[in-house]
């Protein structure tokens, strides 16, 4: 069983769309990931595009857009929290979702 969400968009979110929707959701950015496009709610890590990491720490940072996002926790973490944070997302920007049965029936009983 996998402990992520795969989430696509058809519209690309900008950067600084998801900023709002991070600070307004308690989401921190983590620059010392590597990737560059790694945010975190409390255990919780939400990938924010593609990895960007180009092997210089002073170029880590986020893409300007994505059309993709997965949100995650280690391994078999709390999955009701990943499911919480992905409807959040979902409820922001329409996108399809794609997980394990486990995580996508959290995901309908988080939303009822």
């Amino acid at each position: 069983m996998s402990s992520s969400v795969s989430l696509t968009f058809d519209d690309p979110i900008t950067i600084g769309e998801w900023s709002a929707f991070c600070r307004a959701s308690g989401i921190a950015y983590n620059q010392n990931t590597v990737g560059g496009n790694v945010f975190y709610a409390d255990v919780i890590e939400i990938c924010f595009g593609e990895n960007t990491f180009m092997g210089r720490w002073q170029d880590n940072v986020p893409p300007l857009q994505a059309q993709k996002i997965t949100v995650g926790t280690y391994w078999m973490g709390d999955l009701r929290s990943v499911a919480r944070v992905a409807q959040a997302i979902l409820r922001k920007w329409a996108g399809h979702s794609e997980s394990d049965p486990e995580v996508a029936s959290l995901m309908e009983s988080v939303n009822r």
